[in-house]
């Protein structure tokens, strides 16, 4: 969505990052293939959080999944 001249919202998803057990996974698509059964925790890390942790490639923020 724009409002005219502005930059575009974040309206996309996967624009937020997805790691598993820490590791880059892919974007929130990656979550329909990870089986629930072996998934103990999930996590939202807000920008700051996750840039703080995997660097500067998480501008919207992670999700953390632990298995």
């Amino acid at each position: 969505m724009r409002i005219s001249g502005s930059t575009p919202f974040v309206s996309e998803a996967t624009t937020i990052q997805v790691y598993v057990d820490g590791v880059a996974a892919g974007g929130v698509e990656t979550l329909r293939q990870i089986n629930i059964v072996i998934v103990r925790e999930m996590f939202f890390l807000d920008a700051a959080q996750a840039t703080a942790r995997w660097g500067g490639n998480n501008p919207h923020g992670a999700i953390l999944v632990v298995t």
